[in-house]
C-alpha cells in the first residue's frame, strides 16, 4: 500500500472515529492530553477548516467554552503540532467509541 493511500485510510478512520462520538453524545476529551491530541490530529488532517469539528468534539465536556477550546486550537494550528492518527482511535476505544 502507497503511504498517500496509508494516510487516507488513517485520517478516514480518525473522522469515523470523532463522528462516532460527536453522533453519541460522548465526551473523549476528559483526560487534556486525550483533548489536545485529538485537536493536533485534526489540525494535521484538516488545518483551519478542522476548527468547527475541534468545537463540535469538544462541546460533551461539562468544562468547555468556545473561547478556550478556539484559542487552544489557534495555538496548535500555530505550532504545527503533529500525532500519529492512530493515537486517536485509542483515545475514543477508551471511553467505549470504538
Amino acid at each position: 500500500m502507497s503511504n498517500a493511500v496509508s494516510v487516507i485510510r488513517s485520517s478516514t478512520e480518525v473522522i469515523e472515529c470523532l463522528m462516532k462520538a460527536i453522533n453519541r453524545s460522548v465526551d473523549i476529551t476528559a483526560v487534556y492530553d486525550d483533548w489536545f491530541c485529538i485537536g493536533c490530529v485534526i489540525s494535521s488532517i484538516f488545518k483551519e477548516s478542522g476548527r468547527e469539528l475541534f468545537h463540535k468534539i469538544s462541546q460533551f465536556y461539562p468544562g468547555y467554552t468556545y473561547a478556550e477550546c478556539d484559542s487552544k486550537y489557534s495555538s496548535i494550528l500555530q505550532h504545527g503540532y503533529h500525532y500519529r492518527y492512530e493515537r486517536v482511535k485509542q483515545i475514543a476505544a477508551k471511553y467505549g467509541v470504538v
